[in-house]
């Protein structure tokens, strides 16, 4: 728009019918399970059909801004959703409602504006993670990255130097 503002926008939205999942199944390492001793447990997990319908959406919106001197200002943000599933089966999904990220950049200053820069924030919510060998919640998080870098026109080259999560908190994805 006017040659300043970039916009990205999708959706989406479906509908699963005999959609695969697993359900774990409890066997008993010796016989049939003690349900008192989880270490005489052998735990499995069996690919099935969820019974009924299973639905999913998402949508997503990115933006960007020119700013005066190179600089450039954007945000984006995603969801994505299952539903449906039945409480007993597990569907492996695996991915946070919502993300966003934020970035402020300059792609040219300095000297023959050679010089670049960033500094990202990013944000994702609790994701409930399924898989065969665990299960459980990843808790949302918080983290910045930056980046700087330098062009070598000549040749044809570019060098960057960059750091993620630069206040070193500790998250799980």
């Amino acid at each position: 728009i006017a040659s300043k503002l970039l916009i990205d926008l999708y959706g989406y939205w479906g509908t699963y019918t005999n959609f695969l999942s697993r359900r774990v199944v409890v066997q008993g390492k010796n016989g049939p399970a003690d349900i008192t001793d989880p270490t005489k447990w052998n735990i499995y997990s069996l690919v099935v059909n969820a019974p009924g319908e299973v639905t999913t959406n998402g949508w997503g919106i990115g933006l960007e801004y020119l700013l005066p001197k190179s600089f450039t200002i954007g945000v984006n943000a995603s969801s994505d959703e299952l539903a449906d599933v039945p409480a007993e089966f597990q569907s492996g999904f695996n991915a946070p409602k919502y993300r966003v990220n934020t970035t402020l950049a300059n792609n040219g200053f300095g000297p023959s504006k050679r010089v670049s820069a960033a500094i990202t924030a990013r944000w994702q919510d609790e994701v409930i993670w399924e898989s065969d060998f665990a299960s459980g919640v990843d808790p949302s998080f918080f983290t910045m990255d930056v980046q700087v870098s330098y062009k070598l026109p000549a040749q044809r080259s570019i060098f960057k130097l960059g750091a993620n999560n630069i206040f070193n908190k500790y998250y799980r994805t």
